[in-house]
């Protein structure tokens, strides 16, 4: 299952075939982030499983722990927590990024909480395209769709420690093609 999300999978092989950074084994890694990352509903809860993260197993991280492709084992440190926010990432689990051993990857997800991913999927996927409501949330998301304060912080917390950064975040796009209009 995982083989098909080369994402994750692509930046752990090059995270690993990195000459210039020393990966004595094992290899160390975060996943982190929203319900993205958590995987609510995809299978049991982890075993890292706190409050209401609902961590799953069937989440991208423990897959990709389990079915992993290369030559050094690999220890996953799961801090996803279904809900947060990004300021919530970098004042409750930034923080938990542990410097011993020092992660060689960490892993992040987030932003669909900051734009109200939920409310739009509930308003806008269940047949109510193009209707008001689901106009009005999409254009109410755009100014909070750019990654840098996140990543400015998330850079200076965690790239300090030596630990290689991948950031992906969700985001609407200020082009509203979805509903007919746009911003040009």
């Amino acid at each position: 299952m995982i083989r098909h999300m080369p994402l994750p999978r692509n930046l752990v092989a090059q995270s690993i075939k990195d000459e210039y950074t020393p990966h004595d084994p094992p290899f160390n890694w975060y996943a982190m982030g929203d319900s993205y990352t958590a995987g609510p509903g995809a299978g049991d809860l982890h075993e890292s499983n706190k409050g209401d993260c609902v961590r799953s197993v069937g989440s991208y991280g423990p897959q990709l722990q389990d079915d992993w492709l290369y030559d050094s084992d690999n220890v996953m440190t799961f801090l996803a927590c279904t809900g947060d926010i990004t300021d919530q990432m970098i004042k409750n689990k930034l923080p938990e990024v542990s410097s011993d051993p020092a992660p060689d990857l960490a892993i992040f997800t987030i932003g669909g909480n900051d734009i109200g991913f939920a409310e739009i999927a509930k308003s806008c996927l269940v047949g109510q395209l193009g209707k008001p409501k689901c106009d009005d949330l999409i254009q109410a998301c755009v100014p909070t769709d750019s990654p840098e304060p996140f990543v400015l912080c998330a850079k200076h917390e965690i790239t300090g420690q030596g630990i290689r950064l991948a950031v992906t975040i969700s985001r609407i796009s200020s082009r509203r093609s979805m509903t007919g209009s746009s911003d040009e």
